[in-house]
């Protein structure tokens, strides 16, 4: 090779190292987009588990804080049935609901009557949303209550007067057999569990000792399968 075509090779390598590829223009090209905000850096875990959201429940999944927006602020639309009872809760699905805007007919009175172990005098005085939950009576069922957004309280009683819109809701004065009602108040999960060997009504109450409005999920686990609201013995007395 030539001293003059060997130098003319030489300066064409170092040109292409030293302006290497253009940079793509996607000037004027359509496609979805994302706001990266403050995407450069990793939010920073502040909470005690080892998940890498901001709260303390030791999943990945919502926020206990209500940081969570997406949850938080969703729209929850609760059908509402009559002046009592909001929707009756199935077996095996769960529903996205809110005490905003509940009925506003039960307090600590009431469930301290009813036998309910934990309920403080003074509280539970803001919104609450009940549901008609018929156990197929297939045993145990676990009612979970996932209120990550604030902290929300469930309740549950053996009522078999609710059989339909416009029909008896148990009053302060109702009468249940101790050990009946059921009141769980853990921080932003609460869990019940029913059994009966017999096909059984239950009034479930959702609501926040402090008067709380928040969105929550509701599930009704029942190993044994299908059920819903109405129909179907319990022992609670007006």
């Amino acid at each position: 090779m030539s001293t003059v075509h060997a130098s003319i090779t030489l300066t064409a390598i170092a040109l292409t190292f030293s302006c290497g590829t253009p940079d793509k223009d996607d000037t004027g090209k359509s496609g979805p987009t994302r706001d990266v905000g403050d995407d450069t850096a990793a939010a920073a875990d502040t909470d005690a588990d080892a998940d890498a959201d901001a709260d303390a429940d030791g999943g990945p999944g919502l926020d206990d804080t209500g940081a969570d927006g997406g949850y938080c602020d969703d729209l929850a639309t609760v059908p509402g049935i009559d002046a009592c009872v909001a929707d009756r809760l199935q077996c095996n699905r769960s529903v996205m609901h809110t005490t905003e805007g509940g009925t506003n007919i039960f307090n600590a009175t009431h469930y301290t009557n009813w036998g309910c172990d934990g309920a403080p005098p003074g509280k539970y005085n803001g919104a609450e949303r009940v549901y008609i939950f018929h156990h197929p009576g297939t045993g145990e069922v676990t009612l979970d209550l996932d209120s990550p957004c604030e902290d929300l309280n469930i309740i549950a009683i053996p009522w078999s007067e609710w059989a339909g819109a416009g029909t008896t809701c148990p009053t302060e004065a109702s009468v249940f057999v101790p050990g009946e009602c059921i009141h769980r108040k853990r921080d932003g999960h609460d869990q019940i569990r029913l059994s009966a060997d017999v096909a059984q009504d239950f009034l479930v109450f959702i609501e926040g000792m402090a008067g709380q409005l928040a969105n929550y999920e509701l599930t009704a686990q029942c190993g044994g399968g299908g059920g819903g609201g109405g129909g179907g013995g319990g022992t609670g007395t007006p």
